[in-house]
C-alpha cells in the first residue's frame, strides 16, 4: 500500500525520522492507525511505545500532544497504560511547559486529556499546574482570546473531572 511504501521510506531514513518533532511523530501514528492500522503498528508502534518511556523535553505544542495521545488511546486501549505512566512520569515537565506558553493552549490541551480514559491525568495535571495557571490568569500575560474562553474551556473540564480546582481558577478571574 501507499501507506507501507511511505512509512517504510520515512522510517528507513533514520537521520530526518529521529528529528521528527514528538507531536508530529503522534500525528502520524495517530492518522496512520486509523488509515491502516497493520501497517502503522508494523512500522511505528515500537518507536511509538519507546518514545512513552522517554523524558518529555518539552514544547509549545501541548494541546496537539494531548489530542493525538487521547485519539491514539481511544484508538487501541493497549496503549492507555503506557501513555498514562508517560504522562504521570513527566508531570512537571509538562507543568514547566504550561508555564512557558500561551494560558489558552494549556487549557485546550488539559481539555484534550480530560475527554478521553486519561482524565485522571488531566486532574493530576490541572492539581500540580494549579500555580502556574492561576499566577497567568490573574497577569493576564500571554493570552491571545479572551477570559470567556478560559472560563468556558474550565468548565468543559470540570464536566469530565473533579471540578474543585477548575472552580478555583475560575474564581481568580
Amino acid at each position: 500500500s501507499v501507506l507501507d511504501k511511505y512509512l517504510n521510506y520515512q522510517v528507513s531514513n533514520n537521520r530526518r525520522f529521529k528529528q521528527l518533532p514528538f507531536e508530529k511523530f503522534l500525528s502520524t501514528f495517530s492518522y496512520s492507525l486509523k488509515i491502516n492500522s497493520e501497517v502503522a503498528k508494523k512500522h511505528l508502534e515500537k518507536n511509538f511505545l519507546n518514545r512513552m518511556t522517554n523524558q518529555h523535553i518539552g514544547s509549545n505544542s501541548l494541546s496537539i500532544i494531548f489530542q493525538m495521545l487521547r485519539r491514539i488511546t481511544e484508538f487501541d486501549n493497549r496503549y492507555i497504560s503506557p501513555v498514562k505512566s508517560y504522562l504521570n512520569e513527566n508531570m512537571e515537565n509538562f507543568v514547566k511547559d504550561i508555564s512557558e506558553q500561551d494560558l489558552t493552549k494549556s487549557i485546550t490541551g488539559i481539555i484534550e486529556l480530560s475527554k478521553s480514559k486519561l482524565s485522571e491525568e488531566a486532574l493530576n495535571l490541572l492539581k500540580v499546574g494549579k500555580n502556574q495557571l492561576k499566577s497567568k490568569i490573574e497577569n493576564k500575560n500571554n493570552q491571545v482570546t479572551s477570559i470567556e474562553s478560559i472560563v468556558r474551556g474550565l468548565l468543559a473540564v470540570d464536566k469530565a473531572i473533579d471540578n474543585r480546582i477548575s472552580n478555583e481558577l475560575i474564581a481568580s478571574l
